[in-house]
């Protein structure tokens, strides 16, 4: 299980996304989301509609990661709800059951400044890094998901509708020490 980390703002890197991973990853931080909560004991009612424990076979470092911090959960919270807001702009289509489930697993009372830290980056610096050696840029996590975006093996997924693409998008490969 991945996390496109394309910017440190949750809703650009959402907007970064491509088409195909707006689609297909939604389902991959949803059960982020929903394992994070199954695994503090916050089961909602709204899992009674799905089978969550399909849904929660998740690990691994990138579930440490967004259980590590209220702030990792919130941040991929916020992504996940502008993934949502993306398959409506760019494809109109309602997802009702996303929506639904964003809504029982909200976060509680959140103060301003963590709000805050969590839209302006240095919440992922420290987030697992799941992208080919060759794209990877030591301690920068954001590039080096935008690189492997770059990357040959992401072309046949580089779509926006309705969207421009990035414009990190067309710039040079990034090269740095791993």
């Amino acid at each position: 299980m991945n996390i496109l980390f394309l910017d440190d703002n949750p809703k650009v890197c959402a907007k970064y996304h491509t088409d195909r991973d707006c689609e297909s990853r939604l389902i991959d931080y949803v059960s982020l989301l929903i394992t994070r909560n199954v695994h503090l004991n916050k089961v909602c009612d709204i899992f009674e509609l799905l089978d969550y424990n399909q849904l929660t076979n998740v690990s691994g470092d990138m579930f440490d990661w967004v259980c590590s911090d209220d702030l990792h959960y919130l941040w991929l919270y916020r992504l996940t709800a502008n993934i949502v807001s993306e398959n409506l702009i760019r494809f109109d289509t309602p997802m009702f059951l996303a929506n639904s489930i964003l809504k029982a697993i909200a976060p509680g009372q959140i103060n301003n400044k963590d709000y805050a830290r969590a839209h302006k980056g240095n919440i992922i610096k420290d987030a697992p890094v799941h992208v080919p050696t060759n794209c990877e840029v030591g301690g920068d996590v954001v590039e080096s998901y935008r690189n492997w975006y770059r990357d040959g093996c992401m072309l046949s997924r580089a779509k926006w509708t309705h969207r421009n693409p990035p414009k990190w998008y067309t710039e040079q490969f990034v090269v740095g020490s791993v």
